[in-house]
């Protein structure tokens, strides 16, 4: 089951469809982030949906716990849970660069939420995407998500050559599978499959 996995340390790649349970494994992943004292960031690639994400979440675990950060938005951007738009992230992650640990923007994050990560086969943003998996700092859980992912062992191949911790992949569900529908296993990759999804 991904939550389990990710409790135990692993970054996931949740290929499940809509109303499938997907939230459900963020909220956990939230809860669990949030208790230690650390930080969530949740990206999305559209505007619209870090909003609807931010209003969800602010419901689930109240407004002064959420934050928003969008090019046309900055509420509460200290919060532990932080709704962003894909681009915000890679910019951050840009500044981040060769800064020291403590020192950087992305120090009290421990997880980064890659909703829609099929986008990384889109022409015009799949880099957004990849930029943020090769400088993500290594000691960060990644859960990638995404209701239309053709390929996710491709994908998990890919994003596993970037980790330094162990990768579950969720299968693809059935129609009677558990809520979450994972009953994948946890394995460490080191598949040299590509270097770009984007131009798969």
């Amino acid at each position: 089951m991904a939550i389990e996995a990710f409790l135990r340390g692993s970054s996931a790649v949740v290929p499940a469809p809509t109303s499938s349970g997907k939230t459900l494994i963020v909220e956990a992943a939230a809860v669990a982030t949030v208790a230690r004292g650390r930080w969530l960031l949740y990206t999305t690639p559209l505007k619209a949906l870090s909003n609807q994400k931010f209003r969800q979440f602010g419901e689930t675990f109240g407004d002064n716990n959420v934050g928003l950060l969008t090019g046309d938005s900055a509420v509460n951007k200290d919060a532990q849970v932080l709704v962003l738009t894909t681009e915000i992230l890679r910019n951050m992650l840009y500044n981040s660069v060769g800064m020291a640990s403590t020192g950087s923007g992305l120090f009290h994050v421990d997880v980064i939420v890659l909703d829609e990560v099929h986008y990384l086969s889109d022409i015009s943003r799949g880099t957004v995407w990849e930029e943020i998996v090769i400088y993500c700092p290594k000691e960060v859980q990644l859960i990638c998500l995404s209701a239309t992912v053709a390929n996710p062992d491709e994908l998990a191949g890919w994003i596993g050559q970037y980790l330094s911790l162990p990768l579950f992949v969720c299968p693809a569900l059935l129609g009677s599978q558990t809520q979450n529908g994972c009953s994948g296993e946890v394995f460490s990759l080191d598949l040299g499959v590509g270097d770009s999804l984007a131009t798969a």
